[in-house]
């Protein structure tokens, strides 16, 4: 606990190991890489788009069967 509250941490997998890092912690190492956070902010909406998608389309099937 820091400062009055409780930290989350995010998991980061890697091929031989894992790592916590709080989001401070990652905001911090990527403010010095700043078209990594770019390309990473691109892919998070890409995914969030593809998995809606799907999930339209999982609808849409499920409306069709009922």
């Amino acid at each position: 606990m820091r400062g009055g509250y409780i930290l989350k941490f995010i998991e980061i997998r890697l091929t031989k190991h894992s790592i916590y890092l709080t989001e401070e912690e990652i905001r911090l190492i990527l403010s010095s890489h700043p078209e990594v956070y770019l390309e990473g902010i691109k892919r998070g909406k890409a995914f969030k788009r593809s998995n809606q998608l799907k999930e339209r389309i999982r609808n849409k099937n499920n409306e069709e069967i009922n």
